[in-house]
């Protein structure tokens, strides 16, 4: 993997270490935490800031859509995960590699079986 993108918060977290942070961490991969609901801080404009810090991004990866919070969970910069998750909107409110993960988690093993499982999304 280049990068792994997380259903949930990278740094944007309490102790600015959240989901993504801790994925990123055991598997030694680059992670961006990718999140519908903002869990601390405050914006300005698109920035998330948490404690003096400025810890992820609101975008809106949809037209009059709702925002969706972005932070670098690890070996990510903060402009380098927005930019990332940029790169994959699909038209939708999350990044493509996040809805499809979802919509994948959605099938049961039994029903998967040992088909291509592109084929099924």
């Amino acid at each position: 993997f280049d990068v792994i993108m997380v259903d949930g918060h990278g740094i944007a977290h309490p102790a600015f270490f959240g989901e993504a942070s801790h994925v990123g961490v055991c598997a030694n991969v680059p992670a961006i935490g990718v999140a519908k609901r903002r869990l601390v801080g405050r914006l300005r404009g698109e920035e998330v800031l948490y404690l003096g810090r400025h810890v992820g991004w609101a975008l809106h990866l949809r037209e009059g859509g709702r925002p969706i919070y972005i932070s670098p969970g690890h070996m990510v910069s903060l402009d380098g995960a927005k930019r990332l998750v940029k790169r994959f909107r699909g038209g939708t409110r999350v990044p493509t590699p996040v809805r499809l993960a979802h919509k994948l988690s959605q099938f049961p093993k039994a029903e998967r079986g040992s088909e291509d499982l592109a084929s099924t999304l």
